[in-house]
């Protein structure tokens, strides 16, 4: 019998692939920090990555085979899926939803009144999912930022009754 050295055991593979960082807009903006993203093969099935977008809209998976992915981003309380792209080694990949960067609305209650202004008035989906939005009336209107393409609807507060718009 002969020995056999580990050393002479070991071959080297060159896997294609790279550093995968993507970069998830909305109408043209960036999503905002600490949202969830998730990589899913495209077939669908998750890869177990998972990141959060930082302050410029940026997720970041490390080293990831070179093959077929999509992405979902995790953001008012929907998930949002890219198209599928091929990852080659190339280290960044933008994905855009439709949507708009921002979205004024006159708020007025049910007597055609505008609401005061430091009201707080609540972003929803159509199907009543909270979005987690809320924001501040102020000179009659309300401002929603980077709003993916959708039905939604606002909900405020007066005195014990609720409105829903």
């Amino acid at each position: 019998s002969s020995d056999v050295c580990s050393s002479d055991l070991t071959h080297e593979v060159a896997l294609p692939g790279g550093n995968l960082i993507i970069s998830i807009k909305i109408g043209g903006v960036s999503i905002p920090n600490n949202v969830r993203i998730y990589l899913f093969t495209a077939t669908s099935a998750y890869t177990g990555a998972s990141d959060r977008t930082n302050s410029t809209g940026f997720a970041e998976f490390g080293v990831i085979l070179g093959q077929s992915y999509k992405i979902r981003a995790d953001y008012l309380g929907k998930q949002y899926y890219s198209t599928v792209f091929t990852h080659n080694g190339s280290s960044s990949y933008n994905i855009t939803y439709s949507g708009i960067s921002s979205m004024t609305i006159n708020v007025n209650d049910n007597t055609a009144t505008p609401l005061a202004d430091g009201q707080w008035v609540y972003l929803f989906h159509s199907d009543g999912t909270y979005t987690g939005l809320r924001t501040q009336v102020s000179s009659g209107q309300v401002v929603f930022s980077t709003i993916p393409d959708g039905s939604y609807m606002l909900r405020w507060y007066n005195g014990d009754r609720k409105s829903v718009v």
